[in-house]
């Protein structure tokens, strides 16, 4: 588990690098535990705001499981959630990259 000044480092060098989906993952793997191969599969349906959990599908061992997120993130992760939304998006965190 990272310190407080070791979250804090994490956050500054984030924060200076101006890129928002960036801090976004930093913060979602901070505040709920995920693994970064569960992140990755977040769909925008598997959030409940409402509750403040993530459903997590088929993680370690194909194990579903709920996940909390604490209701200080929830402002956040919901306005990252809605850009995505608006881009048509399915999942949470999507590349940018032209495939």
């Amino acid at each position: 588990m990272p310190t407080e000044e070791e979250l804090k480092r994490y956050y500054e060098v984030v924060w200076k690098a101006k890129n928002f989906q960036d801090m976004m993952i930093v913060k979602t793997l901070m505040y709920t535990g995920v693994r970064v191969s569960e992140l990755i599969s977040i769909k925008l349906v598997d959030i409940d705001f409402h509750y403040c959990q993530i459903r997590i599908n088929k993680g370690k061992g194909s194990k579903d499981r709920i996940v909390p997120f604490p209701q200080t993130f929830k402002e956040l992760l919901a306005m990252h959630a809605d850009s995505m939304k608006k881009k048509q998006a399915a999942y949470l965190f999507e590349s940018s990259w032209k495939k």
